[in-house]
């Protein structure tokens, strides 16, 4: 399995007389290139089936549902993508070196790590709730210069700007199914001023106009 996770440009070749079955899809992600998801991959990533158990027959369901096209096929392409993605995640998680230069910092860096990835689930977990660096760092069983600095070296960023980048993120999730700004904001641990003003920071748009762009690009 070939996955690209940053749009590189690419282009395969199948030698003369020989044939290929090509199964294609498109991820898009709330945030593109600052979704956490995104930044953990590397440019791109090659994987045996054999290696990830489970990958090749639910790989086998998907072209099969891709060559026909019965009722709710979509439905069920999509969500047997999804089923894939884990499980790369997953093999990626337990097989850092498959996907990673071994000083490469990120999210996937951070989840590899036993201590951070603690800190790092509760964040995704409860982005509402106000998170200190005293926290986050008994959770990882970590003194707080310790757990900062560790953090910061595997992750790439301190754990506060990871956690707004968090916030962001879970909030264009709420906000392109159409929850009030007010909600998202609450939803995120924020008043809706404070909200608006650190969205517009970050995205350059309030919520309200980037899910209008959003919903517009979609329609």
């Amino acid at each position: 399995m070939l996955l690209f996770p940053h749009a590189t440009p690419h282009a395969f070749t199948v030698p003369a007389g020989a044939t290929a079955d090509l199964a294609c899809a498109t991820l898009d992600f709330a945030g593109g290139e600052a979704h956490p998801l995104v930044g953990m991959l590397p440019e791109h990533v090659i994987v045996p089936l054999a290696e990830v158990p489970g990958l090749g027959s639910t790989l086998e369901l998907l072209a099969t549902e891709a060559s026909s096209p019965l009722c709710g096929h979509r439905h069920v392409i999509d969500k047997l993508f999804e089923i894939v993605l884990i499980k790369l995640i997953r093999h990626l998680l337990e097989h850092p070196e498959a996907g990673r230069h071994p000083h490469t910092s990120g999210l996937l860096s951070g989840l590899a790590q036993p201590q951070l990835a603690r800190a790092l689930t509760a964040m995704h977990e409860s982005p509402e709730h106000p998170w200190t660096l005293a926290e986050l760092a008994e959770i990882a069983h970590l003194s707080r210069s310790a757990f900062s600095l560790r953090f910061r070296e595997l992750v790439g960023v301190p754990p506060h700007e990871y956690l707004i980048g968090w916030r962001i993120t879970v909030a264009q999730q709420l906000l392109l199914h159409d929850h009030a700004v007010i909600d998202v904001a609450t939803a995120v641990g924020y008043s809706g001023t404070s909200f608006s003003r650190l969205f517009a920071q970050r995205v350059g748009q309030s919520p309200r106009a980037w899910a209008q762009t959003r919903a517009h690009a979609g329609a």
